[in-house]
């Protein structure tokens, strides 16, 4: 049967690389009978790689009121091009991991999108990664300092900024099991232990769903996107996030201290620092758990109920790094600014205006 599948994330779990590797890799996988699609929407803030946004994205209007007529149309749009799409395609993957966490997508949307496949005669699965959950949400917090964060780790907790996600697996999964059909619902696990494929990788998990091995004429294949920042790394960023220059989502310092944690990997500073405690880990662990178990029952029949297998290092919390080791940090991140300012200035010696003006034009655009 002609089959629309889902990829709703979770997020953290790999959605950028997934996204990025189908985007890159779109005849490989047309070879093997997968179509993943641009379907031509474009999204301030949104990568184009996410090609399923169009079902979730809010329109406002100058007076930042919700137009809703007009996101039923971007609905419909794309709608009519899966329809036209399964014309020639039996299995269409699109992808974005906001359908998770928006709660508008909910089981009478859901619904809505199954009846509307229906009619074309395609079915319609949801594909979903899990990651422990306290795991997550020291990686939400990472990535919201990497944008611009000051809170502390404890403060991020202590003033339950990770609400808005959606980490009630259980109740979360529920609702797509129950508009979608629970035999609809694929469900995987974050982990390299319970990755599928040669490779054991989030990749060769992912493309495994369609029966489909990673191959030497793939592109990219070992690519991470959205890297993160770790360690020392990420606690030089959260202090320069005091100064406003370096708040903004894309700032000149992450790509600095990403290209420092890269080349000193394996160093004394090039360590993974656990920011909850024992205590507050197994808080979090425990109060998820009745959930975890009842997923990896019913949707990985696993009578053990066991969700994870890798069991997480319960030590105590740590972020001991020196003074010296923060201004050595934030100094390679000033020389390098200093030495690529110096290196741009002497690409447009001796340039014409004409030149000048052309090279700025293609720098700004990132050409």
């Amino acid at each position: 049967m002609k089959t629309l599948y889902l990829h709703i994330g979770t997020p953290k779990t790999g959605t950028s690389t997934i996204q990025y590797f189908c985007r890159k890799n779109d005849d490989f996988l047309l070879q093997h009978g997968l179509c993943y699609p641009d379907l031509g929407f474009r999204f301030p803030g949104i990568g184009q790689n996410r090609n399923a946004h169009f079902l979730s994205h809010k329109i406002y209007d100058a007076q930042k009121n919700r137009l809703f007529q007009e996101e039923a149309r971007e609905r419909e749009a794309g709608f009519k091009k899966l329809e036209k799409l399964f014309d020639k395609q039996d299995r269409v993957v699109i992808s974005d991991e906001h359908l998770w966490n928006e709660k508008e997508i909910d089981e009478m949307r859901l619904q809505d999108i199954r009846n509307r496949m229906a009619k074309s005669g395609v079915a319609v699965k949801a594909i979903v990664y899990l990651r422990r959950q306290e795991q997550v949400i020291q990686s939400y917090w990472a990535q919201q300092v990497k944008e611009g964060m000051q809170l502390t780790f404890s403060q991020y907790i202590q003033q339950e900024k990770y609400r808005y996600f959606q980490l009630d697996y259980q109740k979360r999964i529920q609702v797509f099991a129950a508009a979608l059909g629970r035999e609809n619902i694929i469900v995987r696990c974050y982990e390299k232990e319970q990755y599928q494929g040669a490779e054991k990788t989030i990749l060769s998990d992912f493309l495994h769903i369609f029966d489909i091995a990673l191959s030497e004429e793939c592109k990219d294949s070992d690519i991470l996107q959205n890297t993160s920042l770790r360690g020392i790394y990420l606690e030089a960023k959260r202090l320069l996030n005091r100064n406003p220059a370096f708040r903004t989502k894309q700032n000149f310092s992450v790509k600095r201290l990403l290209a420092i944690q890269e080349s000193c990997k394996g160093n004394s500073l090039d360590r993974a620092v656990n920011y909850f405690s024992k205590e507050e880990r197994e808080q979090c662990a425990l109060q998820y758990a009745s959930g975890n178990e009842s997923i990896a029952k019913e949707f990985l029949e696993r009578e053990n109920g066991v969700l994870f297998y890798e069991n997480p290092e319960m030590n105590e919390a740590g972020n001991n790094f020196t003074l010296q080791d923060m201004a050595d940090i934030c100094g390679e991140v000033i020389a390098m600014q200093e030495q690529e300012i110096k290196e741009l200035k002497k690409q447009l010696e001796g340039k014409t205006l004409r030149g000048k003006l052309k090279w700025i034009y293609h720098k700004i655009r990132g050409n």
